[in-house]
């Protein structure tokens, strides 16, 4: 996400920073300072925070998205329902033709037989 980068870019800089001010005060002083190690916790807490605010922002964009994909795959079911039907239509038009067609096949094989035993006759 968007958000991600910001948050990881800003908040490791901070933290990087804390850190090596923690590691220059302990080379120079030999020692660290109760101040830094506090702003060590805020930071922290801040951290934990911001990947908080991270986490909900990416699940609202995943929430949205899973939205769009529930309408979409309702849509898709109602195609194909639409589909199923103009298939059973298609199909009982075709049973239909293909009857007419043996009709018509059966029809034209009687009449020839029909025509070439009136011509015989008439010879």
């Amino acid at each position: 996400m968007k958000y991600k980068n910001y948050f990881n870019t800003i908040y490791n800089f901070l933290i990087g920073g804390l850190i090596t001010s923690l590691i220059m005060q302990a080379i120079v002083n030999k020692g660290f300072s109760m101040w830094l190690l506090y702003w060590l916790i805020v930071f922290v807490i801040l951290t934990f925070f911001a990947c908080f605010i991270q986490l909900i922002l990416s699940l609202l964009a995943v929430n949205k998205e899973n939205h769009k994909l529930i309408q979409n795959n309702i849509g898709i079911k109602e195609d194909r329902k639409r589909l199923l039907e103009d298939k059973k239509d298609l199909m009982d038009r075709n049973d239909r033709l293909g009857l007419e067609i043996s009709m018509l096949k059966f029809m034209v094989s009687t009449k020839s037989i029909g025509g070439n035993n009136e011509n015989r006759k008439d010879n």
